[in-house]
């Protein structure tokens, strides 16, 4: 074997050696490339489990909010004309949740039918549209704290016989 038959020889092993450390290499990105691929799944995954999560939790919470109004409403209708102290009137929670009577809306507590009569148009109004019943319809004044009444759930005769 001559001298260039070694030395192209040796070339040719050199050649084999880089290729072989190349294909290692490449074998050992295509694993971790695999294996992040493998770990985005993965988040992905618990991310859209999250959302349902979250979904199921908001669904939750509105069907809360909804058991609650009513049973401040069945509350309202058993205190008659309501009053003051324990013939009070509750607080009927506006759909988001929220109280009417508190900061940022700071309306008058209505615990009886007495102080919604006194109470100014504008706050009348204003609790309209926040429990969403303002229908921008012309309305005297006095079927609009109708409505309001009966929503709150100040029974109907009593509210009838204010208001009608």
């Amino acid at each position: 074997m001559s001298e260039s038959d070694h030395v192209s020889l040796a070339g040719s092993q050199a050649q084999v050696r880089q290729d072989v450390e190349l294909e290692a290499v490449q074998q050992q990105q295509i694993l971790v490339m695999d294996r992040m691929l493998d770990h985005v799944e993965t988040l992905h995954t618990a991310q859209l489990q999250h959302t349902q999560i979250i979904a199921d939790l908001q669904a939750e919470v509105m069907a809360l909010r909804g058991w609650a109004m009513l049973g401040v409403k069945a509350f309202n209708q058993q205190r008659g004309v309501g009053g003051d102290g324990d013939k009070s009137y509750a607080v009927l929670p506006l759909p988001n949740g929220r109280s009417p009577i508190d900061t940022p809306y700071n309306l008058p507590h209505i615990s009886s039918l007495r102080t919604l009569n006194a109470m100014p148009i504008g706050h009348v109004n204003t609790y309209l549209q926040l429990y969403a019943l303002d229908d921008n319809l012309p309305d005297s004044d006095n079927r609009r704290r109708h409505r309001l009444a009966i929503h709150i759930g100040i029974q109907s005769d009593y509210a009838d016989a204010v208001w009608s």
